[in-house]
């Protein structure tokens, strides 16, 4: 559990900066650590052990999204662990928001605080893997929309419903 302290001391660590280069440099070195935090866990999360199970027996499972069966396909193809299904998922996720973050809020270094501390938000990410991915795509889809770069913003927007159709 004292690991979920590191992203708090981290933060404090981002705040305390007054170089705007250096403040966003640390704020992608927190998205890393949360990035890192999510991928190598172990049984963290409701769906963890049946996701594992589901990865395991992959050949004979298929009613996944289509680019969340190819992740999970590939990556027991090529003989990588779950863990590295999960850290696709993962920074999938995590880049999504923290990308959106910094192009669209003010504050995005306290929206990074608080997509971490509000339960709802980093921790459901445990819990509702595909799920967090798509709106992860969806969120880097509406950064590609207001900068007028259609084919960035098909391609995100067709991939989020590819991780999860809900």
């Amino acid at each position: 559990m004292s690991i979920y302290f590191i992203p708090l001391i981290a933060w404090v660590a981002l705040g305390l900066y007054r170089h705007e280069t250096l403040k966003n440099y640390l704020y992608w070195c927190y998205a890393l650590l949360l990035f890192l935090i999510s991928s190598f866990r172990y049984d963290v999360g409701i769906d963890f052990l049946s996701y594992k199970e589901i990865f395991e027996n992959i050949s004979s499972f298929s009613r996944f999204e289509p680019l969340s069966l190819y992740i999970f396909t590939f990556a027991k193809k090529m003989s990588f662990s779950f863990n590295f299904a999960l850290s696709i998922f993962s920074f999938l996720t995590i880049y999504g928001i923290f990308k959106f973050l910094r192009d669209f809020s003010l504050y995005y270094r306290i929206g990074a605080l608080l997509f971490f501390v509000v339960p709802i938000f980093y921790f459901q990410t445990f819990n509702h893997i595909r799920q967090w991915a798509a709106i992860g795509m969806m969120l880097l889809s509406t950064v590609y929309f207001f900068r007028k770069d259609n084919i960035k913003f098909l391609f995100f927007a067709l991939l989020a419903p590819m991780l999860h159709f809900s």
